[in-house]
């Protein structure tokens, strides 16, 4: 498959993007293979596309860039990707970015800090339609046989022993929008996750 198919894919499938609807995607500019493909995928979908490309020359970004801070406060898209590198240091950069990008509560988001192009033509994106399906409805059935754990017990080969409760918590994936509960995800997708009770280890 193309990385703009795989692209597609995963804003169709993943994000629930339907024609008519914008996006706009922040990429770095040693990611612009990978904003391309996303770019092209989104426009094959018929959404409206504003591709953003972030100068990674200097230091490592603490702020929100003012060009992309004018974008992101000025347009009203119903969709975001982030194609970052995944530096540690730009952790905060990627937070501020985050929480400006959800705070209307309505757009949904897609973030990939550390993604390639690797990962849509041979990794873990480069996924068919079908196999969004068939992991989305694996992902349902877990959560469905899940919903009752009141505790989870983790053991390692290597002695890690870890037993907490997850009583009263839900299990959500990330492998397709939750409209009520979660509107961003990281891609690639693929897990059920739940979050301990605080203190339960």
């Amino acid at each position: 498959m193309r990385a703009s198919e795989v692209a597609e894919h995963a804003l169709s499938c993943v994000l629930e993007a339907v024609s008519g609807e914008r996006v706009i995607v922040v990429c770095d500019d040693e990611k612009l293979d990978v904003g391309r493909a996303f770019s092209e995928g989104a426009l094959s979908l018929g959404l409206w596309t504003r591709l953003v490309v972030l100068d990674t020359r200097g230091p490592p970004r603490k702020n929100i860039p003012r060009h992309l801070l004018e974008v992101l406060i000025g347009q009203k898209p119903d969709l975001y990707i982030n194609l970052l590198r995944g530096a540690g240091e730009e952790t905060p950069f990627r937070i501020r970015l985050i929480h400006l990008e959800t705070r209307s509560k309505k757009a949904r988001l897609g973030h990939c800090p550390g993604v390639n192009l690797e990962m849509l033509t041979n990794g873990a994106l480069a996924m068919s339609i079908e196999e969004h399906k068939s992991m989305q409805q694996f992902a349902k059935g877990l959560m469905r046989k899940l919903n009752q754990t009141v505790s989870v017990e983790v053991t390692s080969p290597s002695g890690t022993h870890l037993i907490f409760s997850t009583e009263g918590r839900p299990f959500f994936t990330d492998t397709i929008v939750d409209w009520k509960e979660m509107k961003w995800m990281n891609l690639p997708t693929g897990e059920v996750i739940v979050a301990p009770v605080e203190n339960s280890l």
